[in-house]
């Protein structure tokens, strides 16, 4: 629906049908924009949980470096041979590989939750990687994605790094400092966080809007497929490595989400290309579909008391 809007503004707006070069306020906001917003939902979704509810997560590391693996070698790789296959090239094929090769997105702790998964498996699959991301994301994007546009790993670096850092930081001490003494504050930071998503993605299709009408079909069904092989291949392969449902389900969400917001703002910041954050527009709003679409069905499937690991913590 939102594609659709955004397509539909040539009339309403002339200044989103422009060439990039021929917009460069908008460029500029958006280079400014993108990495703020990538810094700034952090915080705005993850102050909820407590430093102590973070410290109880205490696990034998099998479960977690399955998932984390798992989850750094499925989805590039994954967007990668779509890629192939769909024949994309250039900075959009680059940006779908950017997608696969991000973190776990941040809504996965709650959409395991509401599947019946193991949620402390969950946030810790969820920390480790985005933890490890600023090694390991640049590297995927270097290998896989090279042979489409040029790729600066160590810039990439570095953006991850001050995406990350700076607002666990500031949302561990907002936790601390702020969160008990302003009611309302953990109400109002999602908020925040949701309208800046919803700001670059309106900045990247309007930058792109000639390129994203067509493509769009095409696009959308890569991310799709893209979103629904982390799924599948995320749970399958837990599975295989003996893991119970309750861990498979979470690593299969772990795997299938993906931190769209970062991509966005990777795909400004060090691609410079708003074609290249098509992907990742798209990825956004689609997973989360799919991922409450997955979720209510396994909730309707409860799984049993012997199998089950959803109550009893990482393993």
């Amino acid at each position: 629906m939102w594609i659709g809007r955004g397509a539909s503004t040539r009339s309403r707006a002339s200044s989103f049908s422009m060439p990039p070069e021929r917009c460069p306020a908008i460029r500029r906001l958006a280079q400014v924009w993108a990495p703020a917003q990538a810094s700034a939902s952090p915080p705005g979704v993850r102050m909820g949980p407590s430093a102590a509810a973070a410290g109880a997560q205490v696990a034998f590391p099998r479960s977690i470096i399955i998932g984390v693996a798992l989850h750094f070698v499925i989805m590039p790789s994954t967007g990668y041979a779509l890629t192939r296959l769909f024949g994309f090239e250039g900075e959009v094929a680059a940006g779908i590989i950017l997608v696969g090769a991000m973190p776990s997105g941040v809504a996965s702790n709650v959409i395991t939750y509401l599947a019946g998964g193991n949620v402390p498996l969950s946030v810790t699959i969820t920390a480790v990687s985005t933890l490890l991301s600023p090694f390991l994301s640049p590297l995927a994007v270097k290998y896989l994605a090279g042979e489409y546009v040029p790729i600066d790993a160590m810039k990439m670096m570095w953006d991850i790094l001050n995406m990350i850092v700076v607002p666990i930081v500031a949302g561990l001490i907002a936790n601390r400092l702020f969160l008990q003494r302003v009611r309302g504050l953990d109400r109002v930071l999602p908020i925040v966080s949701m309208a800046a998503i919803c700001i670059i993605i309106t900045i990247i299709t309007s930058l792109s809007r000639d390129k994203l009408l067509s493509i769009a079909l095409s696009l959308i069904a890569v991310v799709a497929l893209h979103n629904m092989a982390g799924y599948l291949f995320g749970y399958w392969s837990a599975r295989g490595f003996g893991m119970a449902e309750a861990d498979a389900r979470t690593v299969a969400i772990e795997v299938g989400l993906q931190n769209a917001g970062m991509a966005s703002g990777l795909a400004i910041s060090v691609l410079h290309s708003s074609d290249a954050g098509l992907a990742a527009a798209i990825f956004g709003p689609w997973m989360n579909i799919s991922g409450s679409v997955l979720a209510s069905w396994w909730r309707k499937r409860p799984i049993e008391a012997p199998d089950g690991a959803g109550a009893g913590g990482v393993r």
